[in-house]
């Protein structure tokens, strides 16, 4: 017994066990609680590990959108001959233009000038070195559209008609894609000869694609066409872009030919017009001989439903493009790639600069364009980051620093995107 007002011992002593009991009671509570929450984290970690290479993909997908396959297979499109159809994961229905209203490469061209005629269509830059300031000078889409019709009734007059075919050989150059869209007004399909072909095969091609006309860039391109014209049937004319000489005159005159201006053609279309033949989805749009590495070149037959459909595949594929976007065109023309690049560009109001033409002067004609967009290859740009390293390792000090810290940013900003998948 305590004093009157003193604690009671016992009654402490039943508290103290009454609070450690309920301390217990939560503890427990608390360790049921968590030690699931641990097991279950512990066991994600462990599945993670384990997870396939396709599981992570899922993963990926599910978080940024990424495509687990590239291409699905349509059911029931197999034949006797060959396999299923494969499409774009990302696009499983059949891609057939990039609108409704363009079916054709001519009215793909043709809307494009409708819609931005007064625009920056064709760029070429001077090559002499010896000129202090080599600016690009630019015709608009209406001033380009208007010389590919005029050239297209040129070589109507020379005896083309439509159905038939004509020879480009040539690096990239305005005259090109002149040539390219005059024959596409007229339903004239275009062939492509590559500068690495010999004198035997660009024979070949000329006779198997039956070529009366072949476009020519320069001296040495029509020279390597008197030569093929020996074996070669089927050439009739020249068409030179560089200004003929009195001797080519008399070179082809030996060799059974004519040869043209380039400038004479497109002018001749121009004094005596015609009318344009538009072609069908269904018509031949270009024959692109293979390289010939086993054997002699065979001829792809691609028509415009082809081109277009590639048109719309790459629009939705691609970066979103506008009339604001500006490219240089430097992989060869020759090559569909290019080919395909270029329509693109066009079919939303871009502008095309062309090189040079000397792959030397490459990085001193992308600091004078500016562009927005180039198509390369690794080797391309390897030597454009071989070129920047060099002058930046020759610049001073705090030049250097700039470009190290305007690297590093868009390095860090790649990165985040990337892990985002937002892209640029």
């Amino acid at each position: 017994m305590s004093e009157e007002g003193g604690e009671n011992p016992v009654q402490e002593t039943e508290e103290n066990q009454e609070q450690e009991e309920k301390e217990k009671v939560s503890k427990e509570k608390k360790e049921k609680t968590e030690k699931p929450e641990k097991k279950e984290k512990e066991e994600k970690k462990e599945k993670s590990e384990k997870l396939s290479k396709e599981q992570k993909a899922d993963l990926q997908e599910q978080k940024h959108g990424y495509l687990k396959k590239q291409t699905i297979e349509i059911e029931g499109s197999e034949t006797k001959d060959s396999g299923k159809i494969h499409r774009n994961a990302k696009y499983p229905e059949t891609v057939t233009n990039l609108n409704s209203d363009c079916t054709t490469l001519f009215e793909s061209l043709a809307a494009a000038v409708k819609k931005f005629p007064d625009e920056k269509c064709m760029g070429t830059r001077p090559a002499d070195l010896k000129l202090k300031k080599r600016p690009f000078s630019w015709i608009t889409y209406k001033q380009f559209f208007e010389k590919s019709l005029n050239f297209g009734y040129g070589i109507l007059n020379l005896g083309l008609k439509p159905g038939s075919r004509i020879g480009i050989y040539s690096k990239n150059r305005i005259e090109w894609e002149i040539v390219e869209h005059a024959a596409n007004s007229q339903t004239i399909s275009t062939v492509s000869i590559y500068d690495t072909f010999g004198p035997e095969t660009t024979a070949y091609i000329i006779d198997h694609a039956e070529l009366s006309i072949v476009v020519s860039a320069d001296e040495n391109t029509t020279k390597a066409l008197f030569t093929a014209s020996k074996s070669a049937k089927c050439l009739k004319h020249i068409i030179q872009m560089d200004p003929v000489t009195e001797k080519q005159k008399e070179s082809a005159k030996e060799a059974g030919l004519e040869i043209h201006n380039f400038p004479d053609v497109e002018q001749n279309g121009k004094e005596k017009p015609s009318e344009p033949h538009p072609p069908k989805p269904s018509d031949l749009a270009v024959i692109m001989y293979t390289s010939g590495t086993t054997g002699m070149p065979k001829g792809v037959m691609i028509t415009h439903a082809n081109m277009i459909a590639s048109l719309g595949g790459i629009s939705r594929m691609i970066l979103p493009l506008s009339n604001k976007d500006v490219y240089i065109s430097y992989l060869p023309l020759a090559h569909i790639f290019e080919r395909m690049a270029i329509t693109s560009i066009l079919a939303h109001g871009a502008s095309v600069g062309f090189y040079s033409g000397d792959p030397r002067l490459l990085t001193d004609d992308l600091s004078e364009l500016k562009p927005t967009l180039m198509a390369g290859v690794p080797r391309v740009f390897e030597r454009i980051k071989q070129t920047i390293t060099n002058t930046i390792e020759q610049s001073g000090t705090i030049k250097r620093k700039l470009f190290q810290s305007a690297y590093s940013t868009r390095q860090r900003k790649f990165s985040v995107s990337e892990e985002s998948g937002t892209g640029l």
